[in-house]
């Protein structure tokens, strides 16, 4: 079903369908001085969290707690200098929220980046060191696993409202990494076969005929940050169970098509539709479709589904 048909089906099932409104079209630039922040990116002074460096709906109390924890027992290291720019969040060590959050910061900012020296996890994924190839800082300096640091001045990016995308910044984030095809040709099959969840557990019955329909199966992880650039913006079409390589849609050329597949869902239940909303920003062909529920887990948006093998071969083909 295409973004209409899945707003009216939402609104019989009495779910929530929020749009783009909440986006934030300008992100804040703030200095903070003689504050702490841990590896992961939160940021406090005097234990008062900066809400900044995470998302307007956090849960307040688990961070200071986690604040007042780290500053009691990690180890505490001084940086004296006053050009640190921070931009990482503590969600932003996954794939998703560091190309959607952290890394569009640096895109979208118009800050001299050769005037400060940046901040970053030392454990961060390849991904992320790969992508901040196109900017030239005066610095970095590693961030120790478990350490709390002393920052003598620091800017601080505000972090973008998280599943809510401004269409001028997805714009420049496409502009600037994904090269320009006049015809994408490819169609993709994203498998999260090597996964622990929400993987499509007869995902090896629809290999058939997704070849036969000339679609590569693809397993995003084993690919580098530009060897997804290049894939998803030569895709006519991309498939894919709800997961973080979607997030490579920013990369897509207008028009192209997406599709989604999810968990069936029931009456009040709940949908994250962050990818529906990054494909509108994107200005992209989305459609999603709904399958039976596999292995569930805990919580139910990382279970499993099973696909019905007619039913798919019926989408492959319109």
């Amino acid at each position: 079903m295409n973004t209409e048909q899945l707003s009216a089906h939402l609104k019989e099932l009495g779910i929530v369908c929020e749009n783009n409104d909440r986006a934030a079209h300008k992100l804040k630039i703030t200095p903070h001085s003689n504050f702490y922040l841990t590896s992961t990116g939160v940021g406090f002074k005097n234990l008062k969290l900066i809400p900044d460096l995470l998302f307007g709906n956090f849960n307040k109390l688990y961070f200071r707690l986690y604040a007042a924890k780290n500053k009691l027992r990690s180890p505490k290291i001084k940086l004296k200098d006053s050009d640190y720019l921070v931009i990482h969040n503590f969600w932003s060590g996954g794939y998703h929220h560091w190309v959607c959050e952290a890394l569009l910061k640096l895109v979208v900012s118009d800050l001299d980046y050769s005037q400060y020296t940046l901040l970053l996890p030392e454990d961060y994924p390849s991904f992320a060191w790969q992508s901040l190839k196109k900017f030239q800082f005066k610095d970095i300096v590693l961030l120790k696993k478990n350490h709390t640091y002393k920052i003598a001045g620091a800017l601080v990016i505000s972090n973008p409202v998280s599943g809510y995308y401004d269409r001028g910044q997805i714009r420049k984030m496409k502009e600037l990494y994904a090269q320009p095809v006049e015809v994408p040709f490819r169609k993709i099959y994203i498998s999260r076969r090597k996964e622990k969840l929400r993987v499509i557990e007869n995902e090896e019955q629809l290999y058939p005929v997704l070849l036969a329909n000339g679609f590569e199966i693809v397993e995003t992880q084993l690919l580098s940050f530009t060897e997804q650039v290049a894939l998803f913006a030569e895709a006519a079409i991309v498939i894919s169970i709800h997961g973080a390589a979607l997030t490579n849609m920013v990369f897509m050329q207008p028009g192209t098509k997406v599709i989604e597949l999810y968990r069936e869902l029931s009456v009040n239940d709940q949908m994250n539709l962050c990818y529906c909303r990054l494909a509108e920003a994107a200005m992209l062909n989305y459609n999603c479709y709904f399958f039976k529920l596999g292995r569930k887990d805990n919580d139910i948006d990382r279970s499993n589904i099973v696909v019905d093998e007619r039913e798919f071969k019926a989408i492959l083909e319109v």
